[in-house]
């Protein structure tokens, strides 16, 4: 029978922590929740892991969120993936975590426009920030007058691919806003505007609502 991912979180949260040297009570100083909630957690009591939840975990104990969401330890297993009314899916761990990682879906019957969207933004954005990198370097190298390489061309050529990188992930709806710290980056949702009907005046001529 396939197991759910959620089956085995527990265990994987224990195990990370505990190799991590880490107790129930500190992680909790770490990430939104008590010490007795992780150890519920821990035991298959609290099964129901937000997105929030998982992510804090990872992060305070340093580990890829995928360690936390499947079992990376039993690669063979069949994990659940969907169950519906009427169907469920499943598939073999190895695959989901690969899917995870390159975003391509197991038993995919081919490229869908949802799965061509997200796998291009992820492949796009990872070339994007690594073009970064690659500026900041060779600016640094220019600016200690470092004759090792063709830095300016270099850096004319990373400028390029960066302004390329950011033209095609705008098309893409990707929004590279340099957000500060205090911003959420979430769309406010816009007041709706209340729409001006108009009237004759027995006179004919047209005015706005609320005019008299």
């Amino acid at each position: 029978m396939p197991q759910r991912p959620s089956d085995g979180f527990g265990q994987r949260l224990a195990y990370y922590r505990k190799l991590s040297g880490m107790s129930a009570e500190r992680l909790s100083t770490r990430v939104p929740m008590s010490r007795a909630v992780i150890a519920n957690i821990e035991s298959g009591r609290k099964r129901d892991i937000t997105i929030d939840e998982m992510l804090a975990l990872a992060w305070a104990l340093d580990v890829p969120p995928v360690a936390l969401a499947l079992p990376l330890e039993q690669p063979n297993v069949f994990v659940e993936t969907s169950r519906g009314t009427q169907t469920s899916t499943h598939a073999r761990a190895h695959n989901v975590i690969d899917w995870f990682t390159s975003g391509k879906r197991p038993g995919s019957a081919g490229p869908t426009p949802p799965q061509t969207i997200a796998t291009t933004r992820l492949t796009m954005l990872r070339d994007y920030y690594q073009t970064l990198g690659r500026i900041v370097q060779a600016e640094a190298r220019l600016a200690r007058n470092d004759t090792t390489a063709q830095w300016e061309a270099i850096l004319t050529e990373e400028i390029a691919r960066r302004d390329e990188l950011a033209e095609g992930l705008t098309g893409l709806g990707v929004d590279l806003t340099d957000f500060k710290i205090d911003e959420t980056g979430l769309v406010e949702d816009q007041p709706v505007k209340r729409r001006t009907r108009t009237r004759r005046r027995p006179s004919g001529k047209v005015s706005p609502d609320g005019d008299d």
